[in-house]
C-alpha cells in the first residue's frame, strides 16, 4: 500500500541537504517523496490532503530534517503533525528523525534515537537508513489498495441556515437524513469514480455521517469527489484498515454503481 519508501521533511533553508539525501537514496533504488522534484505531481492538487497521505499511509518512512528553521515553518509543522498521526496506527518505527543541531523538535520523545548528521555525514546516513529499509520491508514490493472509505458529513442545522433545500427535501429528520444519502449518492453517480457503496451512517438527531467505499487507482488519477455541494469531506482511508475484518470483494464482486 505504499507508493514512497522515504519522504524527507524539510525546511527550505535546509533543501541542498535533503536534496543530496534523496539523491543517495534514488541511487541506492529506494522511492523518495523529495517536494522540490515533486512540482509536477502537486501541480493543482490540494496540498494538505496530498501531504495527509505522503507524510501518512502513502510512506513506510518519514524523514524529519530537524534544524532551528525546521521548528519554525508552518508546512514542516504540519508534516510532523501528520507523521506523528501516522505513527500511531503503526506497530514499529516510522518517523526517523536526522539532526542538524540541538534544537528541541515539540512531538518528538526525548528518547527516540536519531542520526547526527554533523557526525555520521550523508554518505553513511542514507546507509543506515536503507539497512532500516531492508530489516523492515527485506522484500515488499509496492501494492496500492482498490478500494477505499471516504466519510462525509454535515451538520443538519447548517444545511437550513446555510443553504436552500429544494422543495422536494423532507423536513423531518429521519427522512431528510433518507433524501440526502441518495443525493449524496447521485452526485458521486456524476464524477470519475468507477464504483462505489454505501457502507454505513450516523445519525444523532443533529448530524449526518455516511461511509463511501469506493475503487481508485492513485497512480492512474486524482480523487475528485466532484460537487458535493453541503457534505464535507471528514476522512480517507483504505478500506481494510476501516473494515480489517471484512473483504471488500463481498461488496465490489461484479456490482454497479449506487
Amino acid at each position: 500500500m505504499f507508493r514512497f519508501d522515504f519522504a524527507i521533511s524539510y525546511a527550505g533553508e535546509e533543501k541542498g541537504i535533503a536534496k543530496d539525501l534523496f539523491q543517495l537514496l534514488q541511487d541506492k533504488g529506494a522511492k523518495v517523496f523529495f517536494a522540490e522534484n515533486e512540482k509536477v505531481y502537486l501541480f493543482g492538487k490540494s496540498l494538505t490532503s496530498e501531504l495527509d497521505y505522503i507524510f501518512g499511509p502513502y510512506t513506510k518512512f518519514v524523514i524529519p530534517i530537524v534544524s532551528e528553521y525546521y521548528v519554525q515553518k508552518y508546512w514542516t509543522k504540519y508534516e510532523f503533525k501528520t507523521a506523528k498521526r501516522e505513527k500511531e496506527k503503526r506497530g514499529f518505527e516510522f518517523i526517523l528523525p536526522i539532526r542538524l543541531d540541538n534544537v528541541i523538535l515539540e512531538g518528538l520523545e526525548e528518547d527516540v534515537v536519531y542520526i547526527d548528521l554533523r557526525k555520521e555525514g550523508l554518505l553513511d546516513t542514507a546507509e543506515i537508513m536503507m539497512k532500516k529499509l531492508r530489516n523492515i520491508y527485506p522484500t515488499e514490493e509496492v501494492t496500492v489498495p482498490k478500494v477505499w472509505v471516504a466519510t462525509f458529513g454535515l451538520i443538519i442545522e447548517d444545511l437550513f441556515e446555510n443553504y436552500e433545500l429544494p422543495p422536494a427535501a423532507p423536513r423531518d429528520y429521519p427522512q431528510l437524513c433518507d433524501w440526502l444519502e441518495k443525493d449524496l449518492m447521485r452526485r458521486l453517480s456524476h464524477t470519475s469514480i468507477e464504483k462505489f457503496r454505501l457502507l454505513e451512517d450516523s445519525r444523532d438527531g443533529e448530524t449526518l455521517s455516511v461511509r463511501i467505499g469506493f475503487k481508485w487507482d492513485p497512480d492512474k488519477h486524482s480523487l475528485d469527489f466532484g460537487d458535493i455541494y453541503w457534505w464535507e469531506v471528514l476522512e480517507i482511508d483504505t478500506f481494510n484498515r476501516i473494515y480489517p475484518n471484512q473483504d471488500w470483494k463481498e461488496l465490489f464482486g461484479g456490482d454497479r454503481n449506487g
